[in-house]
């Protein structure tokens, strides 16, 4: 016979429950992932635009970049201690 999900506190009704908890736990870092490569990407292309502009590569893709670790892993580290 077998169990449904329902809010009577069934054995699966406590098994979703558990799932939801772990997703709104993982929440704020779902996105991370993303929002660091898009950052790194963002400041890699800019710097990538400048230095064929200028031709002084690759002096300012390499600067961007470095800026852009920066910015992704202060981004990083606030969400972290914002979610504590």
């Amino acid at each position: 016979m077998a169990t449904s999900s329902s809010p009577d506190g069934s054995p699966e009704g406590d098994k979703n429950e558990g799932q939801r908890k772990i997703y709104r736990e993982l929440a704020p870092y779902m996105g991370l992932s993303s929002q660091m490569v898009a950052t790194l990407v963002v400041f890699g292309l800019l710097g990538w635009w400048i230095d064929s502009e200028f031709q002084t590569s690759p002096v300012w893709l390499i600067i961007l970049l470095v800026i852009g670790v920066v910015v992704a892993m202060v981004g990083f580290i606030r969400t972290a201690l914002k979610a504590k």
